[in-house]
């Protein structure tokens, strides 16, 4: 397929198929055309997707760009069911090779990738030239499987975005390589053997750099870093300069240098293979080497120097401290101000800048107008002599006046609460009028605000004297992460202008992750309380755990373990808890039969992370504090039957680095808390078998109840979580055996069956699905009771438990009784 110019709304294949097919050798080539789309929208040289196919691989597709303006992801290959990641095909040794072009993804993750698919093997990306504003870069992805032999190839362009040689989501990222020639500008972003998945890991990935005087970011992720000097290379050289401000760590990289044909080095020279003047760690290992052919006779070391700040390759009897790097001629000194943030809260008689520089570049500055009825200009970056591209101006407020704006490549207008239709957010007042010639403009509603209807106008700028809009292009922000307001952003005499065309209908799909983070795990926590024993009574067909009539006995169980829990729709939930219940026991005997008393204590502490199926992924905290009285009834033929309640209070927090899909807000947090209500009721009896053989056979049923809670986003929305009940029986037996007089060891098995009701969470008028948690689970149990001497009045148990099904892992639990 070969595409010389128009202009695209849809998506490109070279190759598809919808029913889970193979997809392979397509080729797509690109010369020309201005391309758009939204999230779902690709460029493909091959794509194979189907509900839960089996195959479906992707592979050996080749997908060309030799120019064009890009607004949408391209691929090499993709397998992959639409909007989702859960087809089985691989996506392998597919190509994606940009020579020219404008790439913008809009901030999509993934943006431009060589192969995506459950595994991703052998693809290669090749760039050439080009500007690329947004969107991460991968030369392979895996969203299940392993991300292996991946290959980034950079020889030039412009880059404002990270480049991984890919990404492994739940598998292994390994022997992956970016080589960088040439004279490409990276130096805003990051360059990575692979980029961290959700539980995914790496290994074994490369760097390779054959140019000099090379600058980047930021590096990481790769176990080799090698250096090909070119032979125009000379003492006092940088290869690779690094400016993130952060301090580089090599703790687990081997770096080495290999010196090319043709190169003029000598004793005594020195080469910087690396500087950060916020420092580099020691390496793994350092290694100098030369290439075939070379005749330098003099030893190569490889070291860190001793300023801490570069690795240096010195050549021969080579004097690290003597040799400065040479300054062959006076130059200005550049000096840069970018990345800053500035925030403006009231009027301001002078100018107002997110940079200023006379020598260097303002770049990638933001300035957060929150007040303001007097302000002059307005400049996101001042460089006379340098770039002033990537500024943001953020307007938060309405009514705000200032002379004029300048140097911006964003605006963003985050439409107040209390905004009514007709309502101005900034006026400009300059009598040249106002250039947004390329400028992006995006607007969208603060969260709370009731009062905009379909057909409302918002002027978002305005100044009588005129606008010119020439490539300016318009969007929308989200209200807080929750809703999506339908509006037409556009030019409309001396104003742009926002017109409300659809209120919401739905929350958006990734807020289920909220009443799911504070639903199984705040529920499960309490039901924590429950899997540690509390007591028994002394029987000669019964534990070595004693209660007598004698008076009472102090005990303690603390327990902690590790489980995953299913969740409606695919939504899972990883826990780690830390338990302890402390209480008094008292037996009062009653012939035929005996009751025991005891007041109980529960504490219980959880880590938790959540996980929507869609890759939406929260983590937090929960601690529940409970109070509450146990009964237990056991009759000489060995029937027996107990019951208990707890009221407590559980509070719960969250965080997610990903519900934000504009990445305005950043992480998005909140707390809350909830009273609750616990119990259970038990019945069993006891068997003995032989002399040292007991066996105990019960059914139990626990419930829990969790109130609702209130909770505050920190992206700006009040939330309603719903009441919780959870249900669960339990049916099993536990067979203890008699090894010495002070020991015991036993067993058990037993099924579980679990209902939750779950949470919904409520804003405004709309609410989440709920996040219901019911299945079977099976549970093995080991336990060893030892009473160290008979006469002491106290015993240990110390237990191990085993899940599968609905709830799967492993807990233990270590429990201590003691008369007094």
């Amino acid at each position: 397929m070969n595409i010389y110019s128009g202009t695209f709304n849809n998506s490109i294949y070279g190759g598809y198929s919808h029913a889970g097919g193979k997809v392979h050798n397509n080729t797509v080539i690109i010369d020309g055309g201005t391309f758009n789309g939204g999230t779902y929208v690709y460029i493909l040289g091959g794509y194979s997707t189907a509900v839960n196919a089996d195959t479906g691989d992707v592979n050996d597709n080749i997908v060309t760009i030799n120019g064009g303006i890009f607004h949408r992801r391209i691929y090499g290959g993709y397998s992959s069911e639409s909007g989702r990641s859960s087809s089985n095909g691989d996506a392998n040794n597919n190509m994606l090779i940009i020579n020219d072009g404008t790439l913008d993804s809009g901030g999509y993750w993934c943006g431009f990738c060589g192969g995506y698919g459950k595994n991703a093997t052998g693809n290669t990306i090749t760039i050439t030239s080009g500007n690329f504003e947004y969107g991460y870069i991968y030369g392979g992805y895996a969203w299940a499987g392993d991300a292996s032999n991946n290959v980034v190839n950079i020889y030039g362009g412009n880059f404002s975005s990270n480049i991984y040689g890919a990404e492994a989501s739940y598998g292994e990222s390994k022997n992956n390589t970016i080589n960088i020639y040439g004279s490409p500008n990276l130096s805003s972003v990051g360059v990575y053997g692979s980029s961290y998945g959700y539980k995914g890991t790496v290994s074994d990935n490369v760097l390779n750099i054959f140019t000099r005087n090379l600058t980047i970011g930021s590096i990481g992720s790769f176990e080799n870093i090698n250096f090909y000097l070119p032979e125009s290379t000379v003492n006092g050289d940088t290869i690779l300069t690094l400016t993130s401000g952060s301090n580089t760590n090599l703790s687990n990289t081997n770096v080495t240098a290999i010196i090319q044909g043709g190169s003029t080095l000598t004793n005594g020279d020195i080469v910087n293979l690396i500087k950060n003047e916020a420092g580099v760690t020691e390496a793994q290992s350092y290694t100098g080497t030369l290439a075939e052919g070379v005749s330098l006779t003099y030893p190569m070391t490889v070291k860190r120097a001793n300023d801490g700040n570069r690795i240096i390759l010195g050549i021969g009897d080579f004097i690290e401290d003597e040799q400065p790097e040479p300054d062959p001629e006076p130059t200005p000194t550049i000096i840069d101000d970018s990345n800053n943030i500035v925030n403006v809260y009231n009027s301001d008689s002078g100018n107002i800048y997110g940079g200023n520089t006379d020598t260097g570049n303002a770049q990638n500055n933001i300035i957060n107008l929150y007040g303001g009825t007097n302000l002059e200009n307005i400049y996101g970056g001042y460089a006379p002599n340098g770039s002033t591209s990537g500024n943001t101006l953020n307007v938060r407020a309405k009514g705000l006046t200032a002379n004029n704006i300048y140097n911006f490549d964003n605006l963003n207008f985050y439409i107040p609460k209390d905004t009514i239709n007709g309502d101005t957010l900034l006026t400009l007042t300059d009598t040249n009028g106002t250039n947004l010639n390329g400028v992006a403009i995006k607007a969208g509603v603060v969260a709370g605000n009731t009062n905009l209807q379909i057909g409302d106008t918002i002027n978002l700028l305005t100044n009588s004297n005129g606008l010119t809009t020439t490539g300016t292009t318009y969007g929308k922000l989200t209200e807080g992460v929750s809703l999506n307001y339908d509006m037409n952003i556009s030019h409309a005499g001396n104003s742009i202008v926002a017109n409300i065309t659809q209120s919401p209908n739905n929350l958006n799909p990734e807020t289920e992750s909220l009443p799911l983070s504070s639903g199984i795990p705040a529920i499960e926590t309490v039901n924590t309380s429950f899997d540690t024993p509390t007591i028994e009574e002394k029987k000669e067909n019964a534990e070595a755990m004693i209660v007598d009539s004698r008076g009472w006995e102090v005990f303690a169980n603390m327990g902690g373990g590790s489980l995953k829990i299913k969740g409606s729709d695919g939504a899972h939930v990883d826990m780690t808890s830390q338990s302890i219940n402390l209480g008094f026991a008292r037996s009062l005997e009653n012939s035929p039969s005996s009751l025991i008393i005891a007041p109980v204590f529960d504490y219980v502490s959880s880590n938790y992370d959540s996980y929507l199926e869609m890759g939406t992924h929260g983590s937090g905290k929960t601690r529940y504090i409970a109070g509450g009285l146990l009964l237990r009834r056991m009759l000489q033929n060995g029937f027996y039957y107990e019951g208990s309640v707890r009221v407590g209070k559980v509070k719960t927090d969250f965080s997610s680095d990903n519900l934000d899909k504009t990445g305005v807000f950043g992480r998005v947090t909140y707390d809350a808390s909830a009273t609750t209500l616990a119990g259970h009721l038990k019945i069993g009896k006891a068997f003995r078998l032989n002399k040292n053989n007991f066996l105990d056979v019960y059914g139990i049923y626990y419930h829990a109840h969790q109130g609702g809670m209130d909770a505050d986003l920190s992206s700006g929305e009040h939330y309603n979580f719903s009441s919780a009940n959870s249900g669960r029986f339990r049916i099993g037996y536990r067979l203890t055996t008699k090894t010495s007089n002070i020991s015991k060891i036993y067993t058990g098995l037993a099924y579980q069956y679990e209902n939750s009701s779950g949470v919904t969470a409520t804003y405004k008028n709309y609410s989440t699905a709920g996040t219901g948690n019911s299945g079977s689970s099976g549970m093995l149990e080991v336990g060893w009771i030892v009473r160290p001497l008979k006469a002491l009045p106290w015993a240990v148990d110390i237990n191990t438990t085993g899940w599968i099904g609905h709830q799967r892992g492993i807990t233990a639990m270590a429990k201590i009784q003691k008369a007094f």
